[in-house]
C-alpha cells in the first residue's frame, strides 16, 4: 500500500483519499493526537511504503538551475544536520503551540506559513518535501484546494530529491483522479457540464500521472499511477475487455466470458457490503429488471448480471446475499481490488457499475447511479426493438446495422431526475472531496 500523505490528514481529518489497489485507502479518522507525532512521523510515513527512510537521507547533487548547499554549516555538523536539527525544533514548538485537532483549524495558515519558509529556507534538505506536502495538507483542512495544488507543483518542479518531485506528481494527478470519482460533486452538474468537467479532470490527470510514469519509473507510486491511467484509458474505451468470470449462484458455478454474453447485455456490479447506497442499487435494478421482463417478454434470457464482491472477506457476501435476496451470481475471491475482473476494468472504487451491451461494447462505466441506469435501460430498449424486428426468436447479433443504445433509458420512468442549473466546472480538480459519496470504498464507515 502506497502512503503519500502523512499523518496530518490524520489529525486534521483532511478528507484525502488514497486510492485502493493503485489504489488507496482512507487517511480519515476523528482521532486527535499530538502534532508533535504526526510531523515526526510525518518523514518516514509520507514516503511511500517499501523506500526505507535510510534510503532518503542524503538529498541528490544539484542539478542544472537547482540551489547549491548553504555554505554556512555550524562546526558542530553538516548542513544537512542543522536542517534536521531546525525542523525538530519546528515540530516541537508547532506541537506546544496547537497541540489537538481545533488549535490546528484555527491556525492552519501559521502552521503552512512556517513550513513553507522552512522548506523555503533549506531547498535541498530532506526534510523540505515532506515540510511542503504537510504544508498542502493545511491547506487542504481550509478548503484552499488551489493552495495545495500550488504546493505540489513546487514539490513536483523543485523537490530536493526524485521521491519529492514524484510524489507532487502523483498528488497533483491524483487530485483529479478524485475528483472522477466524486459522485457529489458530479452529481450537482447539468449533462453538458458534467462531460466538460470530466474531460478536463482526464486532461490534468494524464499530464502529471504520464509525467511521473515517465520520468520516475522506478518511483514506488508509479504503480498505482499506472492503474490511475489504465481506467482513464477505460474510460474512452468502446469495447469491452476480454474476460472469463467464475461466479457462484448459491452451490452452483455460473461461468461468464465476454463471448457466451454476446447477444446479451450484460451488467457488472462492483460492489463492497459496507459502501454506501449498495442496497439502494441492488433493489433499484432488482425492481427494474422484474419490470421490463414483466413489460417485455421478448428480454427473458437476454441480461445478465454479474456481482463482483471487493470485500476481502466472504462474510459480508453470505449475508447480504441472503438479507437482500439476490438472485444473480457473485464473485468472491478474497482479493478485494486486485481480484483479476477489477483490475482488467481498473476499478478504482465501489459500488462501481459497467454495462456491455449485446455487441461487445462498453456502454458505461463509472460511479453514478442515476447514470448508470438509464445506460443499461438504453442498452436493453436496443436489444429489446431488434429482437422484435426479429419476431423475437432470430440471433439478435445477425443486424448489421445495430440499434443505438437511448442513453436517456427506455421509457420516462427510467430517466435520470433533470439536473439542476449548471455548476461551474472546476476544472483544476476535485473540491468537494469530503463529500466523498462513492468516492471511495474506505471513506465511509457503516
Amino acid at each position: 500500500m502506497i502512503s503519500v500523505c502523512g499523518p496530518l490528514s490524520t489529525l486534521f481529518c483532511a478528507p484525502r483519499r488514497r486510492l485502493q489497489g493503485g489504489t488507496r485507502r482512507a487517511c480519515r479518522t476523528t482521532s486527535a493526537g499530538s502534532l508533535l507525532g504526526w510531523l515526526l512521523a510525518g518523514l518516514l510515513l509520507s514516503a511511500p511504503a517499501g523506500l526505507r527512510p535510510e534510503e532518503e537521507t542524503a538529498a541528490p547533487p544539484p542539478g542544472p538551475g537547482k540551489p547549491a548547499p548553504p555554505e554556512s554549516a555550524t562546526a558542530g555538523g553538516s548542513p544537512e544536520t542543522a536542517a534536521r536539527d531546525e525542523y525538530a525544533a519546528l515540530v516541537a514548538k508547532l506541537s506546544g503551540l496547537y497541540p489537538d485537532r481545533d488549535a490546528v483549524l484555527e491556525s492552519h495558515a501559521r502552521i503552512r506559513a512556517q513550513l513553507v519558509e522552512f522548506a523555503a529556507a533549506h531547498p535541498l534538505a530532506p526534510e523540505a518535501g515532506p515540510a511542503r506536502a504537510l504544508a498542502a495538507e493545511a491547506a487542504l483542512v481550509a478548503g484552499d484546494a488551489a493552495g495545495a495544488r500550488n504546493l505540489w507543483a513546487q514539490l513536483a518542479q523543485a523537490g530536493p530529491r526524485d521521491s519529492d518531485r514524484a510524489r507532487g506528481l502523483y498528488l497533483l494527478g491524483e487530485h483529479y483522479f478524485l475528483g472522477l470519482l466524486d459522485a457529489v460533486g458530479l452529481r450537482r452538474l447539468s449533462p453538458a457540464a458534467r462531460e466538460k468537467r470530466r474531460l478536463d479532470l482526464s486532461a490534468s490527470c494524464e499530464r502529471y500521472l504520464s509525467a511521473l510514469v515517465r520520468d520516475y519509473p522506478e518511483d514506488p507510486r508509479a504503480p498505482a499511477a499506472r492503474r490511475c491511467l489504465a481506467y482513464l484509458g477505460r474510460l474512452r474505451s468502446a469495447a469491452a475487455p476480454a474476460f472469463e468470470a467464475r461466479l457462484r449462484r448459491g452451490d452452483e458455478e455460473v461461468v461468464h466470458s465476454l463471448e457466451t454474453l454476446g447477444g446479451k447485455v450484460a451488467i457488472l456490479y462492483f460492489w463492497r457490503a459496507r459502501s454506501a447506497g449498495v442496497f439502494e442499487d441492488q433493489r433499484a435494478l432488482l425492481d427494474g429488471l422484474r419490470k421490463d421482463l414483466a413489460d417485455y417478454p421478448v428480454l427473458e434470457g437476454r441480461v445478465e448480471v454479474l456481482g463482483i464482491l471487493l470485500d476481502r472477506d466472504p462474510a459480508p457476501l453470505r449475508e447480504a446475499v441472503e438479507r437482500w435476496e439476490i438472485p444473480w451470481p457473485q464473485l468472491h475471491d478474497g482479493q478485494g481490488f486486485d481480484t483479476p475482473l477489477a483490475r482488467l476494468f481498473a476499478i478504482p472504487s465501489a459500488p462501481h457499475y459497467a454495462v456491455i451491451d449485446a455487441d461487445g461494447r462498453q456502454v458505461y462505466l463509472g460511479v453514478l447511479r442515476d447514470e448508470f441506469l438509464p445506460a443499461a435501460a438504453g442498452a436493453l430498449k436496443a436489444l429489446r426493438l431488434r429482437l422484435e424486428s426479429q419476431g423475437g426468436s432470430g440471433d439478435p447479433t445477425a443486424d448489421e446495422e445495430p440499434v443505438p443504445a437511448d442513453a436517456e433509458g427506455s421509457e420516462p420512468r427510467e430517466k435520470a431526475d433533470p439536473a439542476a442549473d449548471p455548476v461551474p466546472a472546476d476544472a483544476e480538480g476535485s473540491e468537494s472531496r469530503d463529500e466523498g459519496g462513492d468516492l471511495h470504498p474506505e471513506a465511509r464507515s457503516s
